[in-house]
């Protein structure tokens, strides 16, 4: 393999395998921060990322999405909380088994 491809590639693998463990990380992240207290989503982002040194930032919809899975799933919940300017935001919290999960 030539030297510009095999470099190519190599920066290929190694981008799929960033967002792969980016990906595995997100659990670690969201049930860590909300095991410190309760947050919304915007609020969670921010954490995660001052939490990590500013290493692991996840996207709002990355986020919503696992916390809808986890609340399927009976390891968060939420409350409905009036916004300031808006709708109602959710802020979320760990489930005494999201607590488990976590130990």
């Amino acid at each position: 393999m030539e030297l510009h491809l095999q470099a190519e590639y190599l920066r290929k693998l190694l981008g799929a395998w960033e967002l792969t463990y980016k990906k595995g990380q997100m659990s670690f992240w969201i049930l860590f921060t909300l095991s410190q207290g309760a947050s919304d989503v915007q609020n969670l982002q921010q954490k995660i990322k001052v939490q990590s040194n500013e290493q692991i930032q996840f996207d709002e919809q990355s986020l919503y999405r696992s916390l809808r899975r986890f609340y399927e799933t009976e390891l968060v919940d939420f409350v409905l909380i009036d916004g300031q300017k808006g709708p109602q935001r959710k802020e979320y919290m760990l489930t005494g088994i999201g607590l488990e999960l976590l130990k």
